[in-house]
């Protein structure tokens, strides 16, 4: 399957916009039965991982071939006016083809950054063990800190994902400032097998009906 670009357009006509990561997910599953109604698709397939059990987003069986999608839906909530005095915190709603969406404020990007790359590595992992033949790790968002470079020296700047940004080798938090950051399951460092030059994609724009985070972009990352 090397045609998932073009998946992803033909179901931002259909969906604009996804109410959840499981929303996103489901719709992806049938837009690609829909396109390819041979394959055999699963959802939250368990698997091992290193004497853990993991569950793979979608699971593409193709012939021979085992692919494994993991995705990311990060948000920012919606606004359908330009209120006086905009808050980040506070969500609000939004109407696109007679349907409400109300999103999130999803704000730990930090963590969001490193689960996306720990989604890589484990792809990587899987591949090389022969458990599947490819894997795809995909983020889409409206939330533009993502794929636009701040340029900032936060904590996780070596886990940045913003466009033309290169994945590579050991990456780890950055604690000159803060040497002792509470990040639990996330505090081990990451390493990549492969090189990897991030392209961000438009998904959809609704600015004519949302006012504000009213555009979404995609990342595809393939791991063979």
């Amino acid at each position: 399957m090397n045609n998932l670009d073009e998946i992803l357009e033909k179901l931002s006509k259909e969906r604009l916009v996804f109410h959840s990561e499981a929303d996103f997910q489901h719709a992806l599953a049938w837009q690609i039965h829909k396109i390819h109604p041979n394959y055999n698709i699963r959802l939250e397939k368990p698997q091992e991982l290193k004497n853990n059990q993991i569950h793979l987003d979608l699971f593409v069986g193709v012939g021979s071939q085992k692919i494994a999608i993991e995705l990311k839906y990060k948000t920012l909530s919606l606004f359908t006016d330009i209120p006086k005095k905009y808050n980040p915190t506070k969500n609000e709603n939004c109407f696109i083809e007679n349907e409400l969406f109300q999103l999130k404020n999803q704000l730990a990007r930090n963590h969001a950054r490193y689960d996306f790359i720990k989604d890589i590595h484990r792809l990587e992992y899987l591949v090389s063990k022969k458990i599947i033949t490819k894997g795809f790790a995909i983020f889409l968002t409206n939330d533009k800190n993502y794929w636009e470079n701040s340029g900032r020296d936060s904590m996780d700047k070596n886990f940045r994902i913003h466009d033309k940004q290169i994945l590579e080798g050991k990456l780890d938090w950055n604690l000159k400032d803060n040497p002792s950051p509470k990040l639990g399951k996330r505090s081990d460092s990451i390493s990549l097998q492969k090189k990897y030059k991030l392209n961000w994609r438009d998904y959809s724009d609704i600015s004519k009906i949302c006012r504000i985070n009213n555009n979404f972009k995609y990342l595809v990352v393939e791991i063979n």
